[in-house]
C-alpha cells in the first residue's frame, strides 16, 4: 500500500518530511555561527519544487551562502502549482515552507501567490506563455515526434504558465534585484524567470545538474546552454590571449581533453570504446550531428526552423535534391544512454520521407561509429547546438549551424540568419567552397576548452547529490574552493570557465611550467 502511494505521489513523504527537518537545523545552526559580509549586491534566490528531486534545498543553500559571501539575499518563494503531480507540488512546497518559516526573522521571504493576477496574459505575454508550454510538452514526451497527448500537455502547461506570468512580471520589475538565481531556465516557470528577468535588465544566475557529480552555474544566463560562455571567450581573447602561455595551456589541455574524448574515456563516455569510423560509405558526406530535442540544452535555440524535425528533413531534401554527396543523420550519441534516451525515432521519420536512398545514411547512438575518426572522412558538418560543433571546426572541417547556440558567434562556424543563406551555405559546403582559417581552428579550439576543460564544477555540493552534501554542515562548504567558484559567479557574474581557467594558469605558474612552442 505504502509502496503503491509513493509511486503515485512521486515520492517518499516520509523520506522528505525529516530531510525538512534536517534543513531547519542546518538553517538554523549555519545562522546562528556564521557572521554576514557587507555586500550591497541583492540577490533573490527563487525556490521552488522540481519535480520530486532535491533542487529547492540546493537552492535554499546556496541563498544561505550567498548571504555569507556579500551578499542581501532574499528568497522567492514561486508556488505556482506546475506539472501534472499537484499532491507532490503542494507536498514539497509544504516542506520547503517550513524551512523558509524557520528563516523569516533572518530574510525576507516573498511568496508568489500573494502578489496575485492583474487582468488576461495577452499578446507578447501570450506568446511567451505558448512556447515555454511547447518547450516543456517537448521535455515531458522526451521529443518532438510523439503527438498522443501533446494538445492537452501544451494546455495544461499554458494554463500553470499563464496564472504565474503576472507574479514574475511584478518581482523583475520592483526594482528590488540584482541578481535573479534560479534552477534551470527553461523547464516549468524557470524559462519564464529568465525571459521576464532579461526584459528588466535583471542579471540571471542558474545552476542545472550535470549529473557524474557535477554542477553547471552560470553567473549571467542559462547554464544548460553555457550562456556565459561568450564572456569567458571575451576575457579570455582580450586578456590571456597575448599570453603564449595561456595559449598554449589551452591547445595542450583542449587537445588531450578532445583524445580522451575519442577513446571514450572522459569522464562523460561521449563515445563507445572500440568503435570505428564507418568505412569508405562515409567518405566527402556532409554529417547532422543531432541534439537529444527535449534536452534543456538545446530547447528553444533555432532561429531559421521551427524545430528539430523542419530542420532535419529540409536540410536532408535539400542536400539529396541539389547535391551528390553522401548524406549522414548523426543521433547525439549520449542518447544510447537512460538519463538521455528519447521518444523521436529518427531512423522512421527519414525512412517515410525518404525511403532507402541510397546516399543517406543514419547513425544510431547504438551504433559502433566514432565520431572523431568519422570527421576525418567528412566534407563539412552542419549542427545544432551539439559540441561537435567545436570539435570540428577545431579539426579544420567546415561547420554550418542555423541556430542560436553559445558558440554560434563565436568566430569559427559559418551562421545563417535565414532559409536562403543556410540554402547558399549547404551548396558551398557540397562544392568544397568553404575553407576553415587557421584562426577560426584557433578560436574552435580555445572554446572546447572553456567549455569541456574549465566549465564543469566537479563538487559533492551539487543538485543530485543532497545525501552526500546535507552530512556536512553548511558552514564548512563556505571554505570549499569549488563552492567559492560557485558563490563568485552568482554574485560578480564571473564566468565559471574564466574562473577555472585562472585557477589552471596559476596551478602552472606554481609549478613552474615551462611551454616550448614548436
Amino acid at each position: 500500500m505504502l509502496d503503491a502511494f509513493k509511486q503515485w505521489v512521486g515520492l517518499h513523504p516520509a523520506k522528505w518530511a525529516l530531510d525538512s527537518g534536517l534543513m531547519i537545523r542546518r538553517a538554523g545552526a549555519f545562522v546562528r555561527d556564521t557572521t554576514p559580509q557587507p555586500g550591497n549586491v541583492r540577490v533573490g534566490v527563487v525556490v521552488t519544487p522540481w519535480g520530486g528531486t532535491f533542487i529547492p534545498w540546493y537552492s535554499l543553500a546556496t541563498g544561505l551562502l550567498l548571504s555569507r559571501s556579500g551578499c542581501q539575499v532574499s528568497f522567492i518563494l514561486d508556488d505556482t502549482v506546475f506539472g501534472d503531480r499537484p499532491f507532490r507540488f503542494k507536498f514539497i512546497l509544504g516542506c520547503v515552507k517550513s524551512v523558509l518559516l524557520a528563516l523569516r526573522g533572518e530574510f525576507r521571504v516573498v511568496k508568489l501567490s500573494t502578489l496575485g493576477r492583474e487582468g488576461a496574459v495577452v499578446g507578447d505575454d501570450m506568446a511567451l506563455v505558448r512556447r515555454f508550454a511547447k518547450l516543456n510538452a517537448t521535455w515531458e514526451l522526451k521529443g518532438e515526434m510523439r503527438q498522443e497527448g501533446r494538445a492537452s500537455i501544451k494546455a495544461r502547461y499554458e494554463n500553470q504558465f499563464a496564472r504565474a506570468l503576472p507574479a514574475i512580471r511584478k518581482v523583475t520589475l520592483s526594482g528590488g534585484y540584482d541578481v535573479l538565481f534560479i534552477p534551470g531556465g527553461v523547464w516549468g516557470t524557470s524559462g519564464l524567470w529568465a525571459e521576464l528577468a532579461h526584459r528588466a535588465g535583471i542579471r540571471i544566475g542558474s545552476f542545472d545538474a550535470g549529473g557524474y557529480g557535477t554542477v553547471m552555474i552560470a553567473g549571467n544566463g542559462v547554464a544548460c546552454q553555457l550562456q556565459d560562455i561568450p564572456l569567458a571567450f571575451r576575457l579570455f581573447t582580450e586578456g590571456d590571449g597575448s599570453n603564449v602561455s595561456s595559449i598554449e595551456l589551452a591547445r595542450r589541455q583542449a587537445q588531450e581533453e578532445m583524445d580522451r574524448r575519442a577513446a571514450g574515456v572522459d569522464a562523460f563516455e561521449s563515445q563507445i570504446q572500440g568503435s570505428d569510423g564507418g568505412g569508405a560509405r562515409f567518405d566527402g558526406a556532409i554529417m547532422l550531428a543531432l541534439n537529444s530535442s527535449w534536452d534543456s540544452a538545446a530547447l528553444g535555440l533555432h532561429t531559421v526552423f521551427e524545430d528539430n524535425t523542419e530542420w532535419i528533413l529540409q536540410t536532408v531534401e535539400l542536400l539529396l535534391k541539389s547535391t551528390d554527396v553522401p548524406v549522414i543523420v548523426r543521433q547525439h550519441p549520449a542518447e544510447r544512454l537512460p538519463i538521455a534516451k528519447t521518444s523521436d525515432d529518427y531512423a522512421l521519420m527519414l525512412l517515410h520521407r525518404f525511403g532507402d536512398h541510397p546516399r543517406l545514411h543514419f547513425i544510431s547512438a547504438a551504433d559502433k561509429i566514432n565520431s572523431y575518426e568519422l570527421m576525418k572522412k567528412l566534407r563539412a558538418v552542419v549542427v545544432y547546438t551539439s559540441t561537435i560543433g567545436i570539435e570540428a571546426a577545431a579539426q579544420g572541417l567546415p561547420v554550418i549551424t542555423a541556430s542560436s547556440s553559445y558558440y554560434s558567434r563565436l568566430g569559427f562556424v559559418f551562421r545563417a540568419d535565414d532559409q536562403a543563406s543556410y540554402g547558399k551555405l549547404l551548396m558551398q559546403a557540397a562544392s568544397g567552397d568553404l575553407v576553415v582559417s587557421d584562426t577560426a581552428r584557433e578560436r574552435a579550439l580555445l572554446a572546447f576548452y572553456l567549455t569541456q576543460n574549465c566549465n564543469w564544477i566537479f563538487s559533492d555540493f551539487n543538485p543530485w547529490d543532497f545525501q552526500v552534501w546535507k552530512t556536512r554542515a553548511l558552514k564548512d562548504w563556505l571554505s570549499d574552493e569549488q563552492v567559492q567558484t560557485i558563490l563568485l559567479a552568482i554574485r560578480e557574474g564571473t564566468p565559471v570557465a574564466w574562473s577555472n581557467h585562472q585557477k589552471r594558469s596559476r596551478a602552472k605558474l606554481e609549478a613552474g611550467g615551462k611551454v616550448r612552442i614548436s
